[in-house]
């Protein structure tokens, strides 16, 4: 239970520099037995000042700020307040900017459409200590929840970043075989193990991947 609520209720805060959409979102906690609003908040500055004084239990937390975004405001509140829990108000993010939202701690992702009881049953469901978001994102952010994970990649060897790195520029199996001074059938090996390893089908689902997830700068 947040510090400043009521015994027995979630304490929530929105953060969104819309005021309509904040207020909209804050009536639908208006009157319901086990929520209390604690505040509202329009900037990432504000939001941070609301959730160290207000403590709440769940922040409901737009990306897109006028002084930043959604994960700056969670990387400062999670330092202080880590039992603080995350949910994303998701739009046209990319889904790099959803994988960084796990990493930091958001344990939910909700759309600004959604119905009245979706939101509180989202509230609800990350104040228990459970996951929400839609089921598109699912599979795709789910092993970034998983305890010890530490990145898509993350096991991959040296050489097969260079040999990454070498099919990004566009470079042949041939051509890579004869900069590293290896045999054609290594490098098809590394290419194999590297199509595994980021969970891609094909060189170029691989290589965008590995951009996207930071793990070679593109070319």
């Amino acid at each position: 239970m947040s510090n400043n609520g009521l015994a027995g209720k979630i304490g929530v805060v929105i953060v969104d520099d819309h005021a309509l959409v904040a207020e909209t979102l804050a009536a639908m906690f208006k009157d319901k037995d086990d929520f209390e609003l604690l505040g509202t908040a329009g900037s990432v500055s504000e939001a941070i000042q609301l959730a160290e004084s207000a403590k709440p239990d769940v922040a409901i937390i737009d990306y897109h700020l006028p002084d930043g975004n959604g994960l700056d405001i969670a990387k400062a509140i999670s330092q202080d307040n880590p039992d603080i829990k995350l949910l994303m108000l998701t739009g046209s993010a990319e889904t790099r900017v959803f994988g960084d939202a796990v990493d930091i701690g958001f344990t939910g992702f909700i759309t600004k459409d959604m119905a009245v009881g979706d939101l509180l049953v989202a509230v609800r469901k990350v104040y228990s200590g459970g996951i929400h978001m839609p089921a598109e994102l699912l599979e795709t952010l789910l092993p970034r929840m998983r305890r010890g994970y530490k990145g898509l990649g993350s096991d991959m060897t040296e050489r097969e970043r260079e040999v990454l790195v070498l099919l990004s520029q566009g470079q042949t199996t041939r051509q890579i075989a004869d900069k590293l001074v290896l045999s054609q059938h290594t490098v098809r090996n590394h290419i194999q193990n590297i199509l595994v390893k980021l969970q891609a089908h094909s060189q170029l689902e691989a290589v965008s991947i590995a951009i996207r997830e930071r793990i070679i700068e593109s070319p």
